[in-house]
């Protein structure tokens, strides 16, 4: 039984999005700094577009790679396409090396203690520790998302590499 496997690669995914994610975001904030605010929303909707269509690309590679594996299972595997998958984003985080980014100055160990202590006090405020606490827990709980794709494939009919298109 691999599934501790695949949730440690699932995991690894989830983390390489994150990674990707941050430098996005930081890099558009370096880039719309002292600029005006048209700036920051034309370069943030940039980002945004550009996941859009990596989730969309994502969802046909998918569909198009599990109808492949219903024409030809030998040639794909269920294993297969999740590795296909996951890889994507592991590659996203892997190219961020090439970024070039000026050194900077060094900040002392001093002013770095105080910004924890800074951070791990704001995070503790009720007020914003206990939204964290619910999106956190309603995000890691089971959702009806798989039920209602299982329930259109099921009894609706619908086959399951177009489902797998659709749902990215």
């Amino acid at each position: 039984d691999n599934s501790g496997a695949y949730i440690g690669l699932f995991f690894v995914n989830f983390l390489c999005i994150a990674v990707a994610d941050v430098i996005i975001d930081a890099m558009v904030v370096e880039r719309s700094e002292g600029k005006s605010q048209a700036v920051a929303t034309k370069l943030q909707s940039l980002a945004w577009s550009t996941r859009s269509v990596g989730g969309v690309f994502a969802s046909f590679t998918g569909g198009a790679l599990i109808k492949d594996m219903k024409a030809n299972s030998e040639l794909c595997s269920v294993h297969g396409i999740f590795w296909v998958l996951m890889v994507f984003p592991f590659f996203i985080s892997l190219s961020s090396i090439f970024v070039y980014e000026p050194k900077g100055k060094g900040i002392s160990l001093e002013h770095a203690k105080k910004l924890w202590i800074q951070l791990f006090k704001t995070i503790t405020r009720k007020n914003i520790f206990m939204p964290v606490l619910y999106c956190f827990l309603m995000s890691s709980t089971p959702s009806s998302g798989t039920a209602s794709t299982q329930f259109l494939i099921r009894e609706l009919g619908f086959e399951a590499d177009f489902m797998g298109v659709i749902s990215g």
